[in-house]
């Protein structure tokens, strides 16, 4: 009896999730703000840790570096222009 309730519960599970992937096939725009929220979330950090490792290359002599710098500062702020833009 319990094996019939565990397999009710994987399957009640699996129809769950399979539902919430056919929406996103279904709204590909609701996937997009999805994914574009996630972005916006994470691209703090990201720029963050390219920006301090550019920093750091450039310290160490690498003239090329100072372009990773600056452009993950201004890559970070035209992320959260667009994203006041697009709210």
């Amino acid at each position: 009896m319990e094996e019939i309730k565990e397999f009710c519960i994987a399957t009640k599970d699996f129809f769950v999730e399979m539902s919430k992937g056919m929406f996103y096939i279904t709204h590909p725009q609701e996937l997009g703000t999805l994914i574009w929220n996630g972005f916006v979330a994470r691209s703090f950090i990201i720029c963050t840790v390219i920006c301090l490792t550019s920093l750091i290359i450039y310290m160490c002599g690498s003239k090329k570096a100072r372009l990773g710098v600056s452009g993950s500062f201004l890559f970070y702020i035209l992320i959260q222009m667009l994203n006041a833009i697009f709210k």
